[in-house]
């Protein structure tokens, strides 16, 4: 392990309290997905100090674009959840230190191979922030009980939980967990997540969007898309109040700067320019 690798882990602990004091805020108008593929055997070679700096400079290249959070995905070598925390933390305080003020998430869900158990303790050793959960793969897997102490643990301890959700009934499915008192009514979080595999079909988007509006009338959602249809969507759900997350691999064209800063192209760009909004 690089002694770099250390020292970020020795400094996160001051990053983590900052980050608990600002957990419960409102979603950010515009999240980037970042999945980070292979990184497990970072904390054995000597190219830990330079991952977690390319890291944060995506960071940083998403902010300048015009997004005001960002979603990461750390997996370890054999493509599955990295459990390795310290390389999280490390992480989280990089992005913190060269992106000031951007919300900074864990991404966990659709985890297949990682048990809810492994994703708990993870949560649990970190503390971060911000995580966004699949509720079909907790609420498949664990009991009742677990759930509601793992949830409202969550939220005791300024954990911002964003609960994922597919379709229809996975909406009626939460707002009968929130009945039953498994996950707080509180604070609730959602993503929304459609698929478009046609270009400008968002068909999928104002329907789900109602049956959400009409059970769960004041979460702060947002949603995301997949497929060749993914940018109108994610377009016409700001156009309907929400907030969205960007998943595509094209967010930002890393090729595209002038002066050190991203000039054009790229999914984030095109969605800032069509909406108005102002880019670094």
């Amino acid at each position: 392990m690089t002694a770099e690798l250390e020292h970020y882990k020795n400094v996160a602990v001051s990053v983590q309290t900052a980050q608990t004091m600002t957990a419960l805020s409102m979603l950010p108008r515009i999240m980037v997905m970042q999945p980070i593929p292979g990184a497990g055997d970072c904390d054995r070679c000597d190219a830990a100090g330079g991952l977690i700096e390319e890291i944060g400079m995506r960071a940083v290249d998403c902010q300048r674009a015009g997004a005001s959070g960002i979603s990461f995905r750390l997996r370890d070598g054999m493509a599955q959840l990295s459990l390795d925390s310290g390389l999280w933390q490390a992480i989280m305080m990089e992005i913190g230190y060269r992106a000031p003020g951007l919300y900074v998430q864990l991404s966990l869900e659709n985890m297949s191979r990682s048990s809810p158990d492994q994703i708990r303790l993870l949560i649990n050793t970190l503390r971060p922030s911000a995580v966004s959960l699949s509720l079909r793969d907790l609420a498949s897997t664990a009991h009742a009980d677990d759930l509601g102490y793992f949830y409202h643990a969550c939220l005791e301890a300024g954990i911002a939980v964003q609960h994922v959700l597919a379709d229809h009934d996975e909406i009626a499915k939460l707002a009968w967990m929130i009945d039953d008192g498994v996950i707080p009514e509180e604070e609730l979080k959602l993503l929304l997540h459609v698929d478009s595999w046609q270009r400008d079909d968002v068909s999928h988007v104002a329907p789900f969007i109602a049956r959400l509006k009409a059970d769960l009338p004041d979460a702060d959602w947002a949603l995301s898309a997949s497929g060749p249809g993914d940018s109108a969507c994610l377009y016409a759900a700001m156009m309907l109040g929400g907030k969205v997350r960007l998943d595509s691999q094209d967010v930002i064209d890393q090729q595209a700067e002038v002066d050190g800063i991203l000039a054009n192209g790229g999914q984030l760009r095109e969605l800032v320019q069509m909406l108005g909004l102002s880019s670094v």
